[in-house]
């Protein structure tokens, strides 16, 4: 994994809106929003709880769909 996180790829990856990835890392769907269109950056454990989730997603996403 690439240290860049793809934030629309997670989501979609699992199914999530922007209301529920914040809800699951405990942010505001407006900050989702802002990271997904790169008008800023997760940061912390923010960043730490997205990192997993992308591998989570990964690893369902179908071979050639990976972030």
């Amino acid at each position: 994994m690439s240290n860049r996180i793809d934030i629309k790829f997670i989501r979609e990856a699992l199914g999530l809106s922007f209301e529920g990835l914040g809800e699951r890392i405990g942010v505001h769907r407006t900050t989702v929003n802002r990271w997904e269109n790169g008008r800023s950056e997760p940061k912390g454990a923010a960043r730490k709880l997205l990192e997993n989730l992308q591998r989570e997603a990964e690893a369902r996403a179908p071979e050639g769909e990976a972030a």
